[in-house]
């Protein structure tokens, strides 16, 4: 069955082992780099560009909005994250991705101590079927144990909302991967999908470009499990 993604929403987090408290001094020296590394590909203006001091350590963050509003890149003394929503193409992902690795780079050449406990990278998806949102939920039903049956009926309830979720990883290549996937609750699109992945350093993918081409992988793999292609392998 193939699908097409209606929405697309992506974070990705780096957790520091240490807190880089050298962050809460150089937040104007960490937002020059990132404009100088972002603006000659991206539009950022002035208004993009947020810094907040705060009055403990846990409160001050360097903040660059993009994309419209649509992405925000945030680097606080514990960890640096980048928020993405509503992507829509494959060349929206590009996007994110080369706006990430601009970022890291132009951060670590001012924050050089900063040093890496876990990378996760976390996906939320929309897809359209072709279903209408009954057929969605009798395609879930099929994929449900009959063995679980929970008496929802004879709970007094009308439906039965099973997602199907699980989490593996691989601790000799330091990472770990979960998903969940049921019934959308948005009109535009028949179902819901997260996958998420986390990587450790020191394991097989080190690098933003390897993590994500093998979170693409874990993505399209568990849909094409479901029995879902997308358009382009048609």
């Amino acid at each position: 069955m193939e699908f097409s993604v209606t929405r697309l929403d992506i974070v990705f987090e780096t957790v520091f082992i240490r807190p880089a408290f050298s962050v809460a001094q150089k937040t104007t020296k960490v937002l020059e780099s990132i404009y100088d590394a972002l603006s000659p590909r991206f539009s950022v203006q002035l208004s993009d560009l947020q810094v907040q001091p705060g009055l403990s350590f846990a409160d001050v963050f360097v903040r660059v909005n993009i994309f419209g509003g649509n992405g925000q890149l945030e680097l606080r003394v514990d960890k640096f994250t980048g928020r993405f929503q509503n992507l829509k193409t494959s060349d929206d992902v590009k996007s994110v991705k080369e706006s990430l690795d601009l970022s890291e780079k132009a951060i670590a050449e001012v924050i050089p101590d900063m040093r890496e406990k876990t990378t996760a990278i976390r996906t939320a998806s929309w897809l359209n079927c072709g279903l209408d949102g009954a057929a969605a939920a009798n395609l879930r039903e099929k994929w449900v144990d009959a063995s679980a049956n929970v008496p929802y009926r004879q709970l007094g309830a009308a439906s039965l909302n099973c997602p199907i979720e699980a989490s593996f990883d691989n601790e000799e290549e330091r990472w770990a991967v979960s998903f969940r996937i049921e019934p959308s609750a948005s009109n535009s699109a028949d179902l819901y999908f997260a996958c998420n992945g986390l990587y450790a350093p020191g394991g097989k993918f080190s690098n933003l470009d390897e993590r994500a081409e093998h979170m693409e992988i874990q993505y399209l793999g568990l849909l094409r499990h479901f029995g879902f292609e997308p358009p382009e392998t048609r």
